[in-house]
């Protein structure tokens, strides 16, 4: 067998009682969010609003349920996938309860308004979720593994958001209102006649098309800022990728996470660092009892346990969690150029 080497192009090491931690807090944030916007739908569409909050539950339920069956891998990106659905799903809610305000005020029946609503808001959000599941269907081709479990959630979102909102939530809402109960009853769809007709008014009377060019020149001009910040940036580093703020995952080199019983000291940082060859002061950032190295030197997670065991043969400082990528990085860089290029010609067509 002739001689070879063998050396490490990605590892990702997280402690498990750093990872329970994380997800149980991705969990208390989902509930957090779920509970804002129930409260915020049902303030403003009453009795819909509280259909809208469990048909929202509906689908989490769902969408949790089958990615579980595909034996889905949960990771933070996921959980962010999700909330994204469930913000896809408020949305489309949204569209369709605001419509229906709007055909009410306007002088049109329950009956009718609610028909309208369903009928002119249909197209925007079919149109809307089929744009993302083409972003999401790219990303699942090009991305990493926690990339690709982040566009399977939000494709189940995007079925789950459809199938829910075009068959649960219609079906409930148009018995509500075909069996008549807010025809004298209008604060139940969350209308309050004398502020609502207010904003109503300054609403109807505003002229878009006319004050349209202010709306142009702001985008022209945010466009301008980040175009400024951004060559600025790429001067200072002295190339043009050098504007970007790019993440360790597409820079390269390695992120290490360490946790101590106590706060660290500069004499700390000043020992790490001599046991880290290459590592300057600007790449570690310290937190109280949280340290943290982001570097692009080559590191390995053995190199600095046996760093950290030079500095504590106690065992004082635990590395919690670290994440080493090289020449992989730069793999990484043209296949986001790749997807986000055919993500933007499949929307556009």
């Amino acid at each position: 067998v002739s001689n070879y080497s063998l050396k490490t192009k990605y590892s990702n090491v997280v402690e498990p009682e750093y990872g329970d931690s994380a997800f149980q807090k991705a969990m208390i944030a989902g509930i957090v969010v779920f509970s804002i916007i129930a409260l915020v739908l049902i303030l403003n569409y009453g009795l819909l609003g509280a259909l809208s909050t469990i048909s929202i539950a509906l689908f989490i339920f769902m969408t949790l349920l089958l990615f579980t069956v595909m034996r889905g891998e949960y990771s933070p990106a996921a959980i962010a996938a999700l909330i994204i659905g469930i913000g896809m799903s408020v949305d489309a809610n949204i569209i369709t309860f605001e419509r229906l305000k709007s055909e009410i005020y306007s002088g049109a029946s329950t009956r009718k308004a609610f028909k309208n609503s369903n009928k002119r808001s249909l197209s925007t959000i079919f149109d809307s979720n089929i744009t993302t599941m083409i972003v999401a269907i790219v990303l699942f081709y090009f991305g990493t593994r926690s990339i690709i479990g982040l566009s399977v959630t939000l494709i189940l979102s995007i079925i789950f958001t459809l199938l829910i909102m075009l068959l649960f939530t219609r079906f409930i809402s148009t018995m509500l209102v075909y069996s008549g109960a807010f025809n004298n009853n209008k604060w139940l769809v969350g209308l309050k006649p004398k502020f609502d007709n207010k904003v109503q008014d300054k609403i109807n009377k505003f002229d878009y098309i006319k004050n349209s060019k202010w709306f142009a020149f702001g985008s022209i001009g945010i466009a301008l800022i980040g175009i400024i910040v951004f060559a600025v940036f790429a001067g200072i580093n002295s190339s043009l990728g050098g504007g970007f703020n790019l993440s360790q995952d597409f820079s390269g080199g390695a992120s290490i996470i360490v946790e101590s019983p106590r706060d660290f000291t500069a004499q700390d940082i000043t020992d790490i660092k001599a046991a880290l060859p290459g590592v300057s002061l600007d790449d570690m950032h310290i937190a109280a009892k949280v340290f943290k190295v982001n570097t692009k030197v080559d590191l390995d997670i053995n190199s600095v346990k046996a760093a950290l065991e030079a500095i504590s043969p106690t065992g004082e400082f635990k590395v919690i969690a670290s994440n080493t990528t090289t020449d992989v990085a730069d793999q990484l860089v043209k296949d986001a150029v790749i997807a986000v290029s055919i993500a933007i010609a499949a929307i556009i067509v």
